[in-house]
């Protein structure tokens, strides 16, 4: 990369899980400046998935942050019911990402979304609100698995 080429800066979604790693390590090998944040998505996210977390981030990001814990509330544990996360959790992770990027300085988010994962749509959508005030641009995302197209990101 040139010196007088701009290094692209991503905060990556990192649940600790593979996708996470083989994307920070695509990214990471192009040149890419990452840094990780972790979110547990409900109270039942485990101690091997921090630490998976985290082993990608020492590897492959310049910083990682982990997010705090949702409430009980939030991920379903109050209800009487053993659920892994509610339906929005996954809205709300990609919510912090954007913020985090923002802070960051970061002008990319990377998910380890899959298409099965989510309407075909949910990126966009999901863009699309957090662009609609004014005070905060528009976040763009970058989703390997779900737009394999997207995958390699031109260089400028």
């Amino acid at each position: 990369m040139s010196e007088f080429m701009a290094k692209k800066v991503a905060v990556l979604l990192n649940s600790g899980g593979m996708d996470c790693f083989l994307a920070a390590e695509k990214y990471a090998s192009k040149g890419w400046e990452l840094h990780s944040l972790y979110v547990p998505m409900s109270s039942l996210s485990n101690r091997a998935q921090r630490r998976a977390a985290k082993r990608t981030a020492k590897l492959f990001c310049k910083t990682h942050k982990k997010g705090r814990k949702m409430d009980d509330w939030a991920c379903g544990l109050g209800s009487g019911k053993r659920v892994i996360a509610f339906p929005h959790t996954l809205t709300y992770v990609h919510f912090v990402g954007a913020m985090y990027a923002t802070y960051v300085g970061a002008d990319f988010i990377i998910t380890g979304l899959r298409p099965e994962d989510v309407r075909s749509n949910f990126l966009d959508e999901l863009s699309d609100l957090m662009g609609a005030s004014s005070m905060t641009p528009k976040p763009l995302f970058v989703a390997p698995y779900m737009y394999p197209e997207m995958y390699d990101v031109e260089e400028d």
